[in-house]
């Protein structure tokens, strides 16, 4: 799994804090902005992979991730030109689609490639799936949790489009991020969850019900899922 878990960290840093709004509109613009997108994608991958630099598979491997990629991308922009049919079902099914087409490496023999070092290493934490595996909730959670959002409000609200935030809006991102850690970490860190919610305090701006319900929920089922995975 050392392959597919920093493929996976990848992929959610290129769809969520490396997906900046300038790269949205390109990508929304011409269809070209989607492969931009999606060699954003590749190129965090060749940076979290750099001991498969001399497989030859593994560069073939990403060169289908780059298209596969970019091709689903512009697929759905070309179906969401109806604003209608850009839906919380689309975007899960989405995120689902370049999972699946990362999980493929799995199949592959560069997947059962391991990275280890000796604890006086500096790559000593790099090797370790476990911490690649912590990131890949926080970050999917963190930032993914500001886009899923929107598409839940508007699925209650009956909106005729999705309202995407033009910035993440961080405060929302840190407690998702620290609501998972206290869920996941070892012993009793879990009671200290409430304290989180003084962000929102502090924060003083104004939630709707579903941002704090999903935002919440989402948060600790993650936080419960990545201490059984732990």
């Amino acid at each position: 799994m050392f392959v597919f878990w920093r493929l996976l960290l990848a992929h959610f840093m290129a769809d969520f804090p490396l997906q900046t709004n300038k790269v949205y509109f390109l990508k929304t613009k011409y269809p070209w902005g989607s492969f931009l997108h999606s060699g954003i994608f590749i190129m965090v991958s060749v940076l979290l992979l750099w001991p498969l630099w001399g497989r030859p598979d593994f560069w073939f491997f990403l060169l289908f991730l780059f298209a596969a990629h970019g091709f689903q991308d512009l697929l759905k922009i070309i179906y969401n030109r109806q604003a209608s049919r850009d839906t919380i079902w689309l975007f899960i099914f989405d995120q689902l689609g370049h999972v699946v087409f990362i999980s493929t490496v799995l199949l592959l023999p560069i997947s059962l490639v391991r990275y280890a070092t000796g604890r006086d290493s500096w790559f000593y934490w790099y090797s370790q799936d476990k911490l690649i595996m912590c990131l890949v909730f926080l970050i999917s959670i963190g930032f993914g949790g500001t886009i899923l959002i929107p598409y839940v409000e508007k699925l209650m609200k009956h909106l005729p489009q999705v309202e995407i935030p033009p910035k993440y809006k961080y405060h929302g991102v840190l407690e998702r991020m620290l609501i998972v850690v206290l869920i996941s970490a070892p012993g009793y860190w879990y009671m200290f969850t409430p304290g989180v919610f003084l962000i929102r305090y502090f924060s003083r701006d104004n939630y709707s019900t579903a941002s704090v319900v999903v935002s919440v929920l989402g948060a600790v089922a993650g936080g419960v899922l990545l201490r059984l995975l732990l």
